[in-house]
């Protein structure tokens, strides 16, 4: 509802200072309530910071980058910054009260909802994060991330994580946030370029480290993606990474890049806060966000009163709006007759 973000944007755009927010929304049939504290500082000034949160999810306008204890040396950054974190287990597990009522968790592969599609939390929390990004009461900026998903191995000193993106796109496909709605030009031209390449145009550090985890020969004209997809699959590869230094498929991924298309490896690495390739603008005239858009609908906004000292607590919506009730209610009896 396109109410729901005017209302947000109108109080975080009044706010001056501190507060929180009661959000519900529906996702597959489900309905779900939150609670976010939010905050709003320099208003109006070069160094303007708006940030909400609620344990799972983190959407900042507004931060600065530098050595943490020189504040002298720190660069303002005039932009968007966010995290997300799942609260069932799958990203890690949250102490303390759950984000969300009920509690955001992931089907299993082969379950769906009464809705007939099956729910993941990052799709929930990612969705929702650029739909907060959005109500940010400011004009002209884009919300962009720096793409560094990953998973991490057991033994991190032994061991490297394995990056999603340059996993799917060393096999022909998508970066992580594209499904998102998400686009980096750099990473769409990497993308045409690896999809064409063969054995004869690996680099011999791609070689050697294919090699190494596969044990087999490749002939010249054979297709990267299809070695890849075919050898090196989602748990081979992470057996591997888990006891080798660097990532396989990242390393394949930045030698490509920078033997065939000249990118410097300073801008095709992932640890970073800095813009290089793995940096995304949300393009929210794609079909990837306005399926998004569509998927997860926000249905109630309030700010409800609450003691000074409570703490952000997933379903604390006994004062949420009477807009916010109706509405949910009509989504319940909705989502029922599906």
């Amino acid at each position: 509802m396109a109410d729901v973000a005017e209302d947000l944007r109108a109080f975080l755009k009044e706010l001056d200072g501190k507060s929180h927010f009661d959000l519900t929304f529906s996702y597959n049939g489900t309905d779900y309530e939150t609670r976010f504290n939010a905050s709003h500082t320099g208003a109006g000034t070069e160094r303007e910071e708006i940030e909400v949160e609620n344990g799972c999810i983190n959407m900042t306008f507004g931060y600065s980058i530098g050595p943490p204890d020189k504040p002298e040396k720190q660069t303002f950054v005039h932009g968007f910054i966010g995290a997300i974190q799942a609260e069932d287990g799958k990203v890690g597990t949250l102490p303390g009260p759950a984000c969300f009522n009920p509690v955001l968790a992931t089907n299993g592969r082969n379950t769906v909802r009464k809705s007939g599609k099956r729910t993941k939390s990052g799709d929930v929390l990612q969705i929702l994060k650029s739909k907060l990004g959005l109500a940010f009461p400011v004009e002209g900026v884009p919300i962009v991330l720096i793409d560094g998903a990953r998973n991490e191995p057991s033994d991190a000193e032994k061991g490297s994580p394995t990056m999603i993106s340059p996993f799917h796109i060393a096999r022909g496909g998508k970066a992580y946030y594209e499904a998102y709605g998400y686009r980096s030009p750099k990473i769409t031209e990497l993308q045409t370029e690896i999809r064409k390449a063969t054995w004869a145009d690996c680099t011999d550090r791609m070689k050697e480290i294919i090699q190494d985890c596969t044990k087999k020969d490749y002939a010249d004209g054979e297709l990267l993606t299809t070695i890849l997809t075919r050898d090196v699959p989602w748990e081979t590869e992470r057996a591997y990474n888990e006891s080798h230094a660097p990532s396989l498929s990242s390393t394949v991924v930045r030698d490509f890049a920078l033997s065939k298309m000249g990118i410097p490896m300073a801008e095709s690495h992932q640890w970073t806060v800095l813009k290089n390739i793995w940096t995304f603008t949300l393009d929210t005239e794609s079909e990837d966000w306005v399926r998004c858009d569509a998927e997860l609908v926000l249905t109630g906004f309030s700010t409800a009163a609450a003691p000074a000292n409570a703490k952000p607590v997933g379903g604390a919506g006994k004062g949420r709006s009477r807009r916010a009730r109706k509405t949910r209610k009509g989504t319940r009896r909705t989502a029922k007759r599906r």
